[in-house]
């Protein structure tokens, strides 16, 4: 009598995962983060081959190059699970977004803090996009790209911190034991309250404040070298929102008497040459609005003081009126791609 030997747990059959994926197909949630993901690293590959060709610093260079090729690699990945799935390759971004001879618009570790804070923004996307997927490949691509979004943070911190031009947290005693809270108004009220920030919210602030400088001087260089008047009175601003956010923020540290964060290291430079096209610097900037408003998203649960809950509410308003505006300005310059969306049954009714 023929016999079979058990697999070992979590050992499955690559012919049989194979057959499965003949009939089982994709859901919404795998299709949104797919496209999504795709728009993120094709635009990022145009960025990262300007940011490489002009970078001298060599170790900065290497570990630029090793992000532009790590989001290559995922353009080509999903490019074959696209195909897999019989699903049309979004248009994105591509060759005519970047003049990689172009004068450089930022000094080198500018372009490594970018890049890490690009790769942390992602991180929390692919983690989220890994969790809700059920296929295989989905999971497998998802998996990958944590894997080696973790890669390049730990090493562009590793380098940053190695230069000095880290923008990180300050310190804040180490608590000798374990207190209980007893004040019925720890939460305080929306006009502020006498209790001092936490680890927790000033790691919010922090995070936060980083994302904002960085996304800024971006904004800056970027208005420095669009055609587009409408496109440059946009970032303008989105600058001048950044400005007034900034300056709330480390109001709330020097009320606390704590240090605030520089970017003091990362430069703009006077550049005036059309590095992207005006499509992905609209797009890109519109995206990194969003990347704040999740940011905001994440710190409000976290944040017990109800004057820090007051001012992110109205932060998070205004910014996402400003991505509004940049989505109307994607519409109205034919850029806007549609994300893949259910079937209308209305319309099939009639």
């Amino acid at each position: 009598m023929e016999t079979t030997t058990p697999l070992q747990s979590g050992q499955i059959h690559s012919e049989t995962l194979s057959e499965k994926l003949s009939y089982v197909l994709p859901n919404s949630s795998e299709i949104g983060h797919l496209w999504t993901s795709y728009q993120a690293e094709t635009m990022s590959v145009c960025m990262l081959k300007q940011y490489v060709h002009g970078t001298i610093d060599p170790e900065i260079r290497s570990l630029l190059q090793r992000a532009l090729d790590v989001s290559s690699q995922r353009v080509q990945t999903m490019k074959t699970i696209f195909n897999s799935i019989h699903h049309p390759i979004p248009s994105a971004f591509g060759e005519e977004d970047v003049d990689i001879s172009s004068r450089e618009l930022f000094n080198d570790p500018f372009k490594l803090a970018y890049t890490r804070l690009m790769h942390k923004q992602i991180l929390i996307n692919y983690s989220h996009a890994f969790s809700i997927s059920y296929r295989f490949d989905f999971r497998d691509y998802f998996r990958e790209c944590i894997d080696t979004s973790q890669e390049i943070i730990q090493k562009a911190t590793d380098v940053l911190i190695d230069k000095g031009a880290l923008i990180h947290a300050p310190y804040i005693e180490i608590p000798k034991n374990i207190d209980i809270v007893h004040n019925k108004n720890y939460s305080g009220s929306i006009f502020g309250d006498t209790r001092t920030i936490n680890a927790i919210e000033l790691s919010h602030i922090i995070s936060l404040l980083e994302t904002k400088m960085l996304i800024r001087l971006q904004n800056i260089a970027f208005s420095q070298i669009v055609h587009s008047e409408a496109i440059r009175n946009h970032f303008i601003k989105s600058i001048h929102l950044a400005d007034k956010h900034i300056e709330k923020l480390e109001a709330v540290l020097d009320a606390e008497k704590l240090p605030k964060p520089t970017t003091i290291y990362y430069k703009v430079t006077d550049s005036v040459e059309s590095s992207f096209s005006d499509h992905l610097m609209l797009a890109h900037s519109t995206a990194t609005t969003t990347y704040i408003i999740a940011g905001y998203g994440i710190a409000i649960p976290n944040s017990p003081k109800l004057d820090l809950l007051s001012m992110y509410r109205y932060f998070t308003a205004e910014l996402l009126n400003l991505a509004k505006d940049g989505s109307m300005l994607m519409i109205e310059n034919n850029w806007l791609e549609r994300v893949p969306e259910a079937v209308n049954r209305k319309e099939l009714l009639h």
